[in-house]
């Protein structure tokens, strides 16, 4: 499903991967569960690529929902893994960020369960090589996102902004589905790290110039940021 200029997205159930594409070459952003691999595949395909097509991956923070196939398409694509330094440890050690409680229950959360189980999403695999950016980084990739740290979810939750397709690709600073009780919409993730430290980083996205913005989870919010960031203030005081 193209939702920006060059940028594609594949998603099953509570799943969005992101593939970025210039002169033939892709980014990969975020990469779902290990059980996903199929789904990769599928979507390179459907767009025309290949493995050999990925020339990076980026990753938003050290969940396995985010990095569970990130190693394997380390290695047979031979494309680098980036991530945010805070988050660095985690993934190379193959453990989860602090935090993360707070989802709430739902009948969502019983199928994001069962889904988690049935694409081994309980044990994250460790990434082996992988380099840190910063905040403020403009990547050399296609597309040149910059990097905009956004912690709370995790300690190195990041964003990035390709401003040239007018996209902003928030991870799970800001997402447009709970996976616990699948409320709809524009809102913080029910999974936090640091409550406040979140509501904070929603300021950092505030400001930035998107025509659409691209969740971790849930569909695409075809609006600014300071919209969506409106909705998801207003969802979190009524929680």
């Amino acid at each position: 499903m193209r939702v920006a200029d060059g940028i594609e997205r594949i998603h099953e159930n509570i799943i969005n991967v992101y593939l970025v594409e210039e002169a033939g070459k892709l980014t990969v952003l975020d990469t779902g569960f290990p059980g996903n691999w199929p789904l990769l595949v599928a979507g390179l395909a459907g767009i025309g690529h290949t493995l050999a097509d990925v020339e990076a991956i980026l990753i938003t923070h050290a969940h396995v929902d985010h990095v569970g196939m990130a190693e394997r398409l380390r290695r047979a694509s031979g494309a680098p893994v980036r991530v945010h330094g805070d988050d660095l440890e985690y993934l190379l050690a193959g453990k989860s960020p602090p935090g993360g409680g707070g989802g709430g229950f739902g009948l969502g959360l019983v199928a994001m369960l069962a889904y988690g189980l049935r694409k081994r999403g309980f044990r994250m695999p460790p990434v082996l090589e992988a380099t840190a950016f910063t905040d403020g980084d403009r990547l050399d990739l296609p597309s040149r996102p910059r990097v905009v740290h956004v912690p709370g979810h995790t300690p190195g939750s990041a964003a990035f902004l390709f401003e040239d397709r007018g996209a902003l690709c928030a991870g799970d600073a800001l997402v447009t589905l709970n996976p616990a009780t699948g409320r709809p919409g524009p809102q913080l993730s029910p999974f936090i790290w640091d409550l406040r430290r979140a509501r904070e980083s929603l300021g950092r996205l505030e400001g930035l110039e998107a025509q659409v913005l691209l969740p971790g989870h849930g569909k695409p919010f075809a609006g600014s940021p300071a919209e969506a960031v409106r909705l998801a203030r207003a969802a979190d005081r009524s929680r």
